[in-house]
């Protein structure tokens, strides 16, 4: 699965935001950047999306772990064709893969209902930490460490 893991809260011990960063094969016009984020939005309600001013790089933000396959097919649906970059850009230290969440851990699925779907997810992770307490520690420590 690749993700990637961009910023940690120590108090809340939650994940802030997951940052997948594509490059585009061709250049994202206007439209094509509005469909894009109306799609990523329906996938994750508090995405954040922003294009390189050579509007091929584009950095999203998730407050949910997806997998960057599912990302890259919204973008293709939107008609953006791009590669996952599975690696920190340069001078983003406190980026880092995500090789640190455990297998099994909960992803965000988007069936259109956002509230449905939040709850869903919040509700599988905070199972999941009840039962995998310490792969959860690990996950966090890992984390705060970048």
């Amino acid at each position: 699965m690749a993700l990637l893991l961009c910023s940690l809260s120590s108090s809340a011990q939650q994940v802030d935001l997951i940052v997948l960063r594509f490059q585009a094969e061709t250049v994202v016009d206007g439209v094509h950047e509005k469909i894009a984020m109306e799609a990523l939005s329906a996938l994750d309600p508090g995405v954040r999306f922003s294009l390189h001013t050579d509007r091929l790089q584009l950095k999203i933000g998730l407050k949910h772990i997806v997998d960057a396959d599912i990302v890259r097919g919204v973008l293709l649906q939107a008609g953006v064709v791009a590669t996952f970059i599975p690696h920190p850009l340069p001078g983003e230290g406190g980026a880092k893969l995500a090789e640190s969440i455990p297998d099994g851990y909960p992803i965000f699925i988007s069936t259109g209902n956002a509230e449905l779907d939040d709850h869903t997810y919040q509700a599988a992770k905070a199972a999941w930490i009840q039962k995998h307490p310490q792969d959860y520690q690990n996950m966090l420590n890992s984390a705060a460490q970048q």
